[in-house]
């Protein structure tokens, strides 16, 4: 059996399709089966990469003071 999963994302809708083929016993049937589940990104996720991009801006605030600190200890 093999399966496969898949995400699609638009806007804050997240929606997960799954599906297996499966081949039965000795007759050789097979088939596949799907399954579709949608829902939207809760708050908790939109909180979550809010706090990862202002964590980024303040690492990349905290670089830009160091870079002018030595700038400026160069220059005395």
């Amino acid at each position: 059996m093999k399966e496969y999963a898949k995400v699609l994302m638009h806007n804050d809708v997240v929606e997960h399709v799954f599906y297996h083929e499966w081949i039965g016993g000795g007759n050789g049937t097979h088939g596949t089966h799907y399954y579709i589940t949608r829902g939207r990104a809760g708050a908790r996720k939109r909180e979550k990469d809010a706090e990862e991009r202002n964590n980024k801006i303040t690492v990349e605030l905290q670089q830009r003071k160091r870079q002018q600190e030595e700038r400026d200890k160069k220059m005395i």
